[in-house]
């Protein structure tokens, strides 16, 4: 909320307030069955949470308004400043999910161009299962932790361009990709086959970087 107030300049305040999910139109969410998302999410099927530069983190079916800020230069130093991977890591813990898997684009690196998005989600998730690990030794050792405990799914990790050139091509690749996901109901096979051979479309390569 802290971060939210700090980006209040860049919300427009006469937009109507929408569905996260609607409200962004991108090549990503073009590629999107935003219904049969929707439905999947009713059905306890699925949670999608959208990272913003403005809002930092969304539920997709959160009502936001619209705003003219990304994730890079100044914006992104000030989410930094904040912890928002740390925020994410709570958030993840909280939800206690049986998988977490992104979507992105840039590279995980802070310093690489676009790849604030990504680090930010890889960042917190690690974070995450660095706490899964240590409350797993402190079993091992029979001591009672302290520390909040740590994320327990059984697969994490991140859809990402491996190969492949061209913003919208890569974006709607990638938007294709999880369509492909949930209509295989976020099997482990599908992400198997990411990490070992590559999804393919239209010329784009998506992997799995596994954490």
């Amino acid at each position: 909320m802290k971060g939210r107030e700090g980006m209040r300049s860049c919300i427009s305040p006469d937009s109507p307030p929408t569905s996260a999910i609607h409200l962004y139109t991108g090549s990503l969410y073009k590629a999107l069955d935003k219904e049969a998302i929707i439905g999947k999410i009713k059905a306890g099927r699925l949670r999608l949470i959208i990272l913003s530069a403005a809002y930092g983190i969304v539920d997709a079916l959160e009502p936001i308004k619209e705003y003219e800020a990304v994730m890079k230069g100044k914006t992104a130093d000030y989410w930094r400043s904040l912890g928002l991977d740390s925020i994410l890591c709570d958030y993840i813990i909280n939800a206690n999910p049986e998988k977490v898997v992104g979507f992105f684009s840039g590279e995980a690196a802070w310093k690489a161009p676009g790849a604030k998005y990504r680090y930010f989600f890889m960042e917190g998730l690690r974070r995450a299962r660095e706490r899964e690990k240590g409350e797993e030794k402190g079993e091992e050792k029979g001591k009672e932790k302290e520390e909040e405990k740590g994320l327990k799914a059984s697969l994490s990790g991140c859809f990402y361009r491996q190969k492949g050139l061209g913003t919208t091509a890569i974006l709607g690749a990638l938007g294709r990709a999880f369509m492909d996901f949930m209509k295989n109901d976020f099997s482990d096979s599908f992400v198997t086959d990411a990490r070992q051979r590559g999804l393919v479309y239209d010329g784009i390569r998506i992997g799995f970087d596994e954490v």
